[in-house]
């Protein structure tokens, strides 16, 4: 993403959510965070229900939560992403989702 903004967030996100097989987005959940404010967007930019988790209950982001515990083995909390490339990026990408 260009920035980290509700509208980065729906032009940046609904980009790579179109990329999947429709199958695989019929819904997504979110958190409670600024960047999500536009959310009334994303759904007819992707076709995709959006839903969100009550404040303060990461367990209803099962998913998420375990997608950010793999990650932090590539990226400690904190980590400059802007030092990697795309490249490396979808690489690691790759190998998380195969």
């Amino acid at each position: 993403m260009d920035g980290v903004t509700a509208t980065n967030a729906v032009i940046g996100f609904g980009n790579k959510v179109n990329r999947a097989p429709r199958s695989l987005r019929q819904s997504m959940t979110y958190d409670q965070e600024h960047e999500t404010a536009k959310h009334s967007e994303m759904t007819p930019r992707t076709d995709t229900a959006i839903y969100f988790a009550d404040p303060h209950s990461p367990w209803r982001l099962g998913s998420n939560e375990n997608t950010n515990g793999l990650l932090r083995q590539y990226f400690p909390k904190g980590t400059d992403l802007s030092t990697y490339t795309q490249e490396e990026l979808d690489e690691i990408a790759d190998s998380l989702n195969t």
